[in-house]
This record gives C-alpha cells, structure tokens and sequence, in this order.
C-alpha cells in the first residue's frame, strides 16, 4: 500500500474515534449531549487526526530530509574522489586535463599566458626495486607535500601518471616559471623523505613551457613541456630545462 493511501486510511480512522466515543457516551448517559461537549469531542477528534497524521508526515519528511542530506555528501564525495589522486590527494590526471583546457581558454581569450611545469622522479624505478613499493608511495607522497608547500595561491597540482606530476601557473612568464621550477627542484633534493625503509633521499627532472595564445593549443603546450622534461633527463637528470627554443635559458642543477 502506498503512503498516500496509508495516510488518507489512518485520518479517516482518527476522525471516526470523535464521533464514535460521542455515540458511545450518548448510550451510556440515555440522552442528549450537552453541546459543549459535543465541540469538546469534535475538536479532541480533529485534533488527534490531523496531528496524527501531521507528525506521521513530518516524521517522513525528516527522513527524506536527512536522506537527501546522506546522499548530497556521498556524490559530493564521489565527485570529489573522481578528481583526486587517492594516494597523494593532489588532482588527477582527469582534473588536470579539465583545469588545463579551462586555463588555455581563459588565455586565449584575455590574450594573456600561463606556463606549465612537467617534473618526473629521477631513477624512481630503482627505488621501487631496491625498497619497496610502500617505500615508493612514501617518496610520491612527499614529493606531493613538496610541491603543495611551494604552490603558490592560483596554482594547480596533479599527478599526471606513474611518477610524473604537472604543475599549471598561471599569470607566469618562462622565465618565472623556470625560477619557481628550480626552487621546487631545490626544496625536494635538499629534504628526506620518510619511507617505511627509512629516510631516502630522491631528485627530479623539470620540464617547462609557456602557453602563447593564438600559437599553440593545450596540447601542444603539454607536449612541449614533456619534450623540456625528457631535454632535462637527457642533460643529467635533476635539472630544470624549458623548451628546446629556450635552451639558453636553461637552468643547471646546483
């Protein structure tokens, strides 16, 4: 039986006791009676069907309330996860690729620039092979915390795949990229990270490219930075490297 049908049986039951217990008093006196008693019978009456059912209903909304409640914070949970890297908590690489195109339409609009950083673990393989891979989650978290330490308010991290994070700056020349990329660079090599086998010591290699509106698409801004990064590990690994245009800018390791 429906709800709807529920109610509407029960408030017919609850107005039928009015009546009823007015009968019944009618038998036991023998007579008529007294009118204020009759309103007395009839209001109890209504009331106890309306309220009645009133609370039924409210009681039923409450739970519908915190149902609906409930299931607000699990999509938004959800929501939440589908973008985010559940071991280092920083975005995915599906929140990159959404925050990248947004980034390089904003761009090409206002006519202005963004620069991207691409940076890989260097040797992180033998690492892998040499203490573990639990050891190996402990260096992508730290490395995860490094960059959300020098992250700067606007800017966007995400684990791109494997060991390799992406870093999107917007409002930033190559030139200031490639600074902040080195200061990044510094700030992992210099620290340890705490792994179940102990504190290890890990590097990166850093690729940069800038975003020109009118000039390049998203894409391409990505592959050229992926080409910086692969330049930086053929130049000695733990480095900073911008574009193959830009060599002469590039930064050396200290």
């Amino acid at each position: 039986m429906s709800y709807a049908k529920q109610f509407a049986l029960l408030g017919a039951l609850l107005g039928l006791l009015a009546p009823a217990g007015l009968f019944a008093y009618a038998l036991v006196r023998g007579g008529q009676p007294d009118p204020l008693l009759v309103f007395l019978v009839m209001a109890g009456g209504g009331v106890l069907c309306l309220g009645g059912a009133g609370m039924m209903i409210g009681r039923r909304e409450d739970a519908l309330a915190e149902s609906n409640a409930r299931l607000k914070a699990l999509s938004e949970l959800l929501a939440q996860q589908s973008i985010t890297d559940p071991l280092t908590g920083v975005a995915n690489r599906r929140a990159f690729d959404a925050e990248l195109t947004k980034e390089a339409a904003r761009c090409e609009r206002y006519r202005t620039s963004f620069s991207l950083v691409m940076l890989d673990l260097d040797h992180f393989k033998s690492l892998n092979d040499s203490y573990g891979h639990v050891a190996g989650d402990d260096v992508l978290k730290f490395v995860a915390v490094s960059l959300e330490t020098q992250k700067r308010r606007g800017d966007s991290i995400a684990r791109y795949g494997g060991e390799e994070f992406s870093v999107i700056l917007p409002h930033t020349t190559l030139k200031d990229a490639s600074r902040w990329a080195e200061r990044t660079r510094m700030a992992i090599c210099l620290a340890s990270a705490n792994t179940v086998a102990g504190p290890l010591s890990v590097t990166a290699s850093f690729g940069v490219a800038t975003f020109v509106p009118g000039q390049m698409t998203a894409s391409q801004l990505v592959l050229a930075a992926d080409k910086a990064l692969y330049a930086a590990k053929a130049a000695g690994r733990n480095c900073v490297q911008p574009p193959a245009h830009s060599a002469a800018s590039m930064i050396p390791p200290s």
